[in-house]
């Protein structure tokens, strides 16, 4: 039975949390866990009680969606490869009004850095294959706290092949801590 890492599983050793307090991170992965429940939710038509502490950056989120979003390809979407075992679910791919591609678009609540254009670049790969078609620039949407957005773009092409590389060097992290 073939045991499917996830993108960002493969991208974790990149990742250091060493000065972070547990608590702390615990706090900040559940209020990404439901801000992204609640922005995507309503992205799909359905409700779901938004926690106080959350509710400025699900409000923020709909404000720019309203602005920026022309069309919606699909929202949380699995994406596989089975011949790389990888799995992946994007957040949103959507064409942005003024832009012809749709692009891939993941949502963040913490620091938007060069880690999200390689998680990106392998959700492009996977949807590229899934869908048979071209998509345009990476975005990666930073949603904050007080329900400012941005919009990081993500363009270069390298980032699948890096990604590719450093993947690789998950799976020989993992035969080795087999062994």
């Amino acid at each position: 039975m073939r045991r499917w890492v996830r993108v960002t599983q493969g991208l974790s050793i990149l990742s250091r949390f060493d000065g972070v307090k547990p608590r702390l991170l615990i706090q900040a992965m559940e209020e990404g866990r439901q801000t992204h429940k609640a922005c995507l939710g309503w992205v799909k038509g359905l409700y779901f009680p938004v926690p106080k502490e959350i509710e400025a950056s699900v409000e923020g989120f709909k404000l720019w969606y309203g602005n920026a979003i022309e069309e919606v390809l699909c929202v949380e979407e699995e994406l596989k490869d089975k011949t790389l075992g990888l799995v992946g679910h994007v957040d949103l791919i959507a064409r942005i009004k003024g832009e012809e591609l749709f692009s891939v678009i993941d949502l963040k609540r913490s620091t938007v850095d060069w880690i999200c254009g390689l998680q990106l670049g392998a959700y492009e790969y996977m949807a590229e294959k899934k869908y048979r078609r071209k998509f345009g620039p990476r975005y990666a949407l930073r949603i904050g706290k007080d329900g400012k957005t941005r919009m990081v773009p993500f363009n270069d092409p390298n980032d699948w092949p890096v990604f590719l590389g450093i993947y690789s060097a998950y799976n020989h992290s993992r035969k080795k801590e087999k062994t």
